[in-house]
């Protein structure tokens, strides 16, 4: 009778134990799923924009910008900045998004696999399942593109010196240094990336003719960049200043010079205006212009 008692008093603890352990680990994944979910709404309140990055390299678009839409108990459901095919259904994706703080920013990063692709006339869902983790992310602050030839019109560069004042009007800036114009058989400068923080060109070294010396790391430089947000919409004419942050030479296919450039200022300036209204750039925040403009440029090289 004493064994018996011993018996069922070890299988009571022990079932008690388990029962035990088993609410442990439902009030921690419940206390786990809460920060995620306070995460993914700091986000979300923020109208953060979501990089979605396809993790397929047999995929031609990588990066697909997004914002957040619903937040559901498995599922989150991004509303995507261009349309997307249907068959991306079960791709595996790395989300980048930031978090503006007093402290600063923070990027943060989850791995997830698209459950659901839905297309409407107007936009496409992208519904991902709801994340076990969400870490930090080191990434590129801004998501880069190279923009297609025919939508840069004109690319003019000045050489700026620290105790030289912004200028305030057209006429105050003089004859540029280097420039190109779209359409002229040598293309002296390329645009070969921009983003909403910088933008990076490409010189040809034969058409520096000793100037060379004048694009150094933290040098500053003034810039000016005609393009189209679309080719049937009105040009642009954007200002900026800019510091040299990284330079080098590449070889092929002809010898050139690479700058990367960041804006410290901007300005947009008005057609048939000459003043020239100067903002700071944010880094945080980046250039709203140069920001929409590469979302714009990704969805037209999706669809193309």
């Amino acid at each position: 009778m004493i064994i018996v008692l011993v018996v069922v008093l070890v299988v009571v603890v022990a079932l008690l134990t388990a029962f035990v352990r088993f609410k442990q680990k439902k009030k921690n994944r419940q206390k786990h799923q809460s920060a995620l979910l306070k995460m993914l709404e700091d986000a979300q309140l923020q109208n953060n924009i979501f990089e979605v990055n396809l993790q397929n390299p047999e995929i031609r678009y990588h990066t697909i910008s997004c914002l957040l839409g619903k937040i559901g108990a498995d599922t989150l459901e991004f509303e995507a900045l261009n349309l997307l095919p249907s068959d991306l259904c079960h791709e595996e994706v790395d989300v980048f998004y930031r978090i503006f703080s007093k402290e600063g920013v923070t990027i943060r990063k989850f791995h997830s696999v698209i459950k659901e692709v839905r297309n409407t006339e107007r936009q496409t869902v992208l519904v991902l399942h709801f994340p076990e983790e969400i870490g930090s992310g080191e990434r590129r602050l801004f998501h880069r593109i190279e923009p297609p030839k025919d939508r840069v019109r004109v690319v003019a560069l000045w050489p700026f010196k620290d105790d030289q004042s912004l200028p305030q009007k057209t006429n105050e800036v003089g004859q540029p240094l280097l420039h190109y114009r779209f359409g002229l058989d040598k293309e002296i400068i390329h645009v070969s990336d921009v983003s909403a923080s910088g933008m990076a060109v490409q010189i040809a070294i034969s058409a520096l003719d000793g100037s060379q010396q004048e694009f150094q790391k933290d040098a500053k430089i003034l810039a000016l960049l005609v393009y189209c947000q679309s080719l049937d919409r009105p040009l642009i004419i954007y200002w900026s200043a800019c510091k040299i942050c990284n330079v080098r030479t590449q070889e092929s296919p002809v010898p050139t010079l690479v700058l990367g450039m960041e804006f410290t200022n901007w300005a947009l300036l008005e057609r048939g205006k000459s003043e020239i209204n100067w903002l700071a750039t944010k880094q945080a925040a980046g250039v709203s212009p140069m920001s929409q403009w590469v979302m714009q440029m990704d969805r037209d090289q999706l669809h193309s």
